[in-house]
């Protein structure tokens, strides 16, 4: 018969783990360039959705075609080409593995849904008011739309967490591994 619960317990297991181990590094690794990835895609994904939202400019429509062309290019297709770019100085890494995530296609196309839901006629009134660009952004649409971006967010956060191909082409350091290549 077999049993769910062990017949002893071996705590010196969790010590061998937390202490002799490299996991503990591949955490912090993991969470520092996940937090990281998370807060440059927020800004950018923020800036470049309320300039196709709010900004009046030539071209704005092709520019987000553009970027919608690019979300169906499968991420293994980009692969190479990043590999080159990041080949003189970023390879092996952090400023390698976070530059080369700074862009969240998915992030704009969910911050420009919600951008739009936002009443021009508030946007405006703060142009009215003098704010800038960065000042409307922050004080108007950041508060109406807060909800998708703690849902971008999260959803950023687990994919950087969670990602294995990417990372384990451009790191051979185990010293800068995450997670998922640490337990491989």
């Amino acid at each position: 018969t077999s049993k769910f619960l062990p017949q002893s317990l071996h705590w010196e297991n969790f010590i061998t783990v937390i202490f002799n181990s490299p996991i503990p590094r591949y955490i912090i690794n993991s969470l520092f360039i996940s937090l990281a990835i998370v807060f440059i895609q927020i800004i950018t994904g923020a800036l470049i959705a309320y300039a196709i939202v709010f900004m009046k400019f030539k071209g704005r429509g092709i520019l987000f075609g553009i970027i919608m062309v690019t979300y169906m290019l499968p991420t293994a297709a980009t692969y190479i080409p990043s590999y080159i770019i990041l080949a003189n100085q970023l390879l092996n890494t952090y400023t390698g593995l976070i530059i080369s995530s700074s862009v969240s296609i998915f992030g704009i196309f969910l911050l420009r849904q919600a951008f739009m839901q936002v009443p021009s006629a508030m946007v405006e009134a703060a142009q009215i008011d003098g704010a800038s660009h960065f000042r409307i952004l922050h004080l108007v649409v950041f508060p109406m739309t807060k909800s998708s971006f703690i849902t971008f967010g999260l959803m950023s956060f687990i994919a950087s967490y969670n990602n294995y191909m990417w990372p384990s082409l451009i790191t051979n350091d185990s010293d800068k591994y995450m997670v998922s290549q640490g337990l491989r």
